[in-house]
């Protein structure tokens, strides 16, 4: 819920969690939040059967994957009674669970490959002769499954004390190519496919530096998918035996992140189409915000006529992103804003008599 402390109700009819906020706003203006996990007790007892190795009680924030771990966004309109629809904790629907792969394995090979150039002129420049670099997993759950603390904890004074688990995300260089690492995780499965992570090198001297910036924002992570094979579908989602995700660079500011899979390719079932879209709904759009290209992505209940379309401040359309026929399922629209000025726009989709407008960001 929107309030901090408040409690949400479990409905076992729906199998959702339901709060309802009383809350003033203006039309247009924007309420952030995020869920919480509060976790019970029995979670941290040792010898307990609900034990949760490596479990804090302060890590059941969610990470959103839709909002790069910030905060979620909404945006009020004129209704009186407003919906904020199903979302899914850190934006992770049931099916995007990888239970094994293609081949049956419980073990999934998963390649990270970092840039290190930018380090080299940093304030505590990064030298490739002494200095090591580590992978530090930031998704809770990711790294709950896989045996391994949130965070840095294996970079700082406990590096030789725990010197095997440590060097399970100790990158390597790559033959013959400067300032490029690699570091292959044996992934334990099953487990949920939100990979959110830094990259940190740690000098001979004990400093450790920290990609990105610190905080609470977007941008502060790196985020990472595997992407299910081509024939996949939500009865029978096919995960490969091994995955490389996409390469990063080392950066001390903002991290890209990728948008979280929708799994919803346009070869899909029209059962798993009705299943994902059983209402109207806008997403906000990602990454936000953008430079100069984001997506769109929206859900339709039924087939019928759509439009899609980006106004200025004032009000002036901008851009006619859809204007046609489409059918029922969800539906992403890739926007390119170079021709436009930096600064706030407004998106609105019309669809029978669904409208509904989100607010997104343009900084160049």
């Amino acid at each position: 819920g929107f309030g901090t402390g408040s409690k949400a109700a479990f409905n076992a009819v729906t199998n959702n969690w339901v709060r309802n906020e009383n809350i003033t706003a203006g039309v247009g203006s924007v309420q952030k939040y995020k869920y919480f996990i509060q976790w019970d007790p029995s979670r941290f007892v040792v010898d307990g059967p609900n034990y949760i190795r490596n479990l804090t009680p302060g890590n059941g924030w969610e990470e959103p994957g839709q909002f790069g771990g910030g905060d979620r966004e909404y945006t009020f309109t004129e209704s009186t009674t407003q919906d904020i629809g199903e979302t899914f904790y850190n934006s992770i629907p049931p099916y995007a669970v990888i239970r094994e792969t293609r081949n049956g394995n419980r073990t999934l090979p998963v390649t990270f490959r970092v840039d290190m150039s930018a380090a080299l002129n940093h304030s505590e420049p990064f030298n490739p002769a002494s200095d090591s670099v580590f992978l530090c997993i930031e998704s809770t759950y990711f790294a709950l499954t896989q045996g391994l603390p949130v965070g840095d904890e294996l970079v700082g004074p406990l590096l030789n004390s725990r010197e095997a688990v440590r060097n399970r995300i100790l990158f390597t260089p790559v033959p013959n190519q400067p300032n490029i690492y690699e570091l292959t995780l044996n992934v334990t499965l099953p487990t949920e496919n939100h990979i959110g992570f830094t990259v940190v090198y740690r000098k001979s001297n004990g400093t450790v530096v920290y990609s990105g910036p610190r905080g609470f924002n977007s941008g502060r992570r790196y985020y990472r998918y595997i992407r299910p094979l081509d024939d996949a579908d939500l009865t029978n989602i096919i995960w490969p035996d091994n995955a490389r995700l996409s390469p990063i660079f080392w950066k001390s500011g903002a991290l890209d992140f990728e948008a979280p899979l929708c799994y919803c390719e346009q070869e899909v079932s029209v059962d798993r189409d009705a299943y994902l879209a059983s209402e109207y709904a806008l997403s906000q759009n990602y990454p936000n915000p953008f430079n100069p290209s984001t997506t769109i992505s929206f859900n339709l209940p039924q087939s019928g006529n759509v439009t899609l379309t980006v106004y200025n401040v004032l009000g002036q359309q901008v851009a006619t992103l859809v204007n046609g026929a489409l059918n029922a399922g969800t539906h992403s629209v890739p926007f390119n804003a170079s021709r436009l000025a930096s600064g706030v726009y407004v998106y609105e989709l019309r669809a029978g008599s669904f409208v509904q407008q989100k607010r997104m960001m343009l900084v160049k």
